[in-house]
């Protein structure tokens, strides 16, 4: 009987599959309605970059107008057709900081977009896991089943021989219908887990290999040593606390007022005769009293930088302390891993002897069926280990900075 180690790999072996895991992990991330706000909103941070770049030009209209007017009895008319361009010269340097604002609120949509992509990337793969764990607990289940069945059917030939109570024979139907109890709660267990994946992936089943099952962290380690300060997070909240600044900084600058130079040329057609004209003017605009809406402004933009200060100290550690606990998670969890790993092999020999002893008679009921729980246990803890061990590789990749699908493994 091949069912010790062949239940743990009767999922893992690689079938032809439409699909691999990065491409469905790619497709189901892209197309996530999260992905979809967040590029959204890198969109829009970059057209407001383009928009407080524009202030720095000229603004042109073409105006036509006609007027009628009626004095007396008398009417006349007024034409004009001109172009007029009005132009910021002079806002204290207030709009220059407005423009770094935003280009620098633009990394940071970029970085902050990355991060995203990031828990898209751990959300569906845990989901892809978990899948892959109840299909494989299905299958480990479905050969306890066969291999009870196959105990009472020794028990019986010994019952029937009088080489066995009815008490111990009674026993191993009990076990059976335990065992088959099990095998509809975990079959209803992986049809919910079934429905979730078609929910975020699209896809039904998944026939392939754990994707980093012979992967040791050696190999993921020794890629070299991470720039943590060149982490999405700490990049993010970098730009995130300048343009915060900038921002503080430009609305105090605006309260200010600034130096506008204004253009225009034309024709005036008047009912005595047709005239051109040209006008150039400078103004100097300071503000006296506009209702507090500028103080406002500046005392929002103050509160928040002293609060993106302090995020981005924050974020400083929590990379650090991430990087920190998701290094030792690693290699944790691989030792974790290959001892369950070992232990299944073990566990599966035991058993085999077990089960031939009992078949010749040796041992007892008891001795048998403390074996079998021993061997489902080993089993259960054998695909959990794995599971784990996948988990940790995202955690260590997204800790580094790396995306699990582009750069890290």
């Amino acid at each position: 009987m091949k069912y010790f180690i062949l239940s743990l790999t009767f999922l893992f072996t690689c079938s032809a599959f439409a699909k691999t895991f990065n491409e469905i992990l790619e497709s189901s991330v892209t197309s996530h309605y999260d992905y979809i706000k967040e590029k959204a909103d890198l969109d829009v941070a970059s057209s407001y970059r383009m928009k407080t770049l524009s202030q720095f030009l000229p603004s042109v209209s073409l105006v036509v107008g006609e007027s009628k007017t009626t004095t007396d009895g008398e009417e006349s008319k007024y034409k004009r057709k001109a172009l007029e361009a009005n132009m910021n010269l002079f806002r204290f340097g207030g709009d220059a900081l407005k423009f770094k604002a935003a280009r620098a609120s633009l990394h940071g949509q970029e970085n902050k977009f990355t991060l995203q992509r990031f828990s898209l990337e751990k959300e569906i793969s845990l989901i892809v896991f978990s899948y892959l764990e109840k299909k494989t607990s299905l299958s480990i289940y479905e050969k306890i089943v066969q291999i009870r069945k196959e105990s009472v059917k020794i028990a019986k030939k010994r019952y029937q021989a009088g080489q066995l109570s009815l008490q111990d024979y009674q026993k191993v139907r009990i076990d059976l219908n335990n065992a088959m109890g099990d095998l509809a709660d975990i079959g209803i267990s992986f049809s919910a887990y079934k429905q979730k994946l078609f929910q975020y992936t699209g896809v039904e089943d998944v026939l392939f290999t754990w994707p980093w099952e012979n992967t040791v962290p050696n190999k993921i380690i020794s890629k070299g040593k991470p720039e943590l300060k060149e982490h999405p997070l700490n990049k993010y909240s970098s730009f995130h606390a300048q343009a915060s600044e900038w921002s503080k900084k430009s609305s105090f600058l605006t309260m200010l007022g600034g130096v506008d130079v204004s253009f225009s040329k034309g024709v005036s057609d008047y009912s005595t005769g047709e005239v051109k004209d040209e006008r150039l003017s400078i103004n100097f605009t300071i503000p006296l009293f506009n209702k507090f809406s500028d103080y406002y402004s500046f005392q929002s933009s103050k509160s928040d930088a002293l609060y993106a200060k302090a995020l981005q100290l924050f974020n400083t550690r929590k990379v650090k302390s991430n990087f920190n606990t998701a290094k030792e998670n690693l290699a944790k969890s691989f030792e974790t891993y290959s001892t369950r790993k070992e232990t299944l092999k073990v566990s599966s020999t035991l058993f085999k002897n077990t089960q031939l002893q009992f078949k010749k008679g040796r041992i007892s009921v008891n001795d048998l069926l403390i074996e079998q729980d021993r061997l489902l246990r080993t089993q259960i803890l054998s695909i959990a280990g794995v599971k784990q061990y996948q988990e940790q590789i995202i955690n260590y990749c997204h800790a580094i900075g790396r995306s699990i699908i582009k750069s890290c493994l």
